[in-house]
């Protein structure tokens, strides 16, 4: 969502609670997401390439994938 409204505060957040979430679920987060390095270079990887986020989005609106196109942003 961070990266959709190009919102860096959030963005931060995210990193911050899933650092937290790392800390208590350690095992558990790096079954799902990996370590947390790999996790946080992925999520700083999208939120730098918004552009190619939003192209994949238009993809899948196009070919069926998402259903209907919401529209959050004016």
């Amino acid at each position: 969502m961070a990266t959709f409204l190009n919102d860096e505060s959030l963005f931060e957040q995210a990193i911050v609670d899933m650092e937290i979430a790392y800390a208590k679920y350690n095992s558990f987060f790096e079954k799902y997401f990996g370590t947390l390095d790999d996790w946080k270079n992925n999520l700083i990887s999208v939120f730098s390439n918004r552009q190619t986020m939003l192209d994949k989005i238009e993809e899948n609106i196009a070919n069926g994938k998402i259903k209907a196109q919401v529209e959050l942003l004016p």
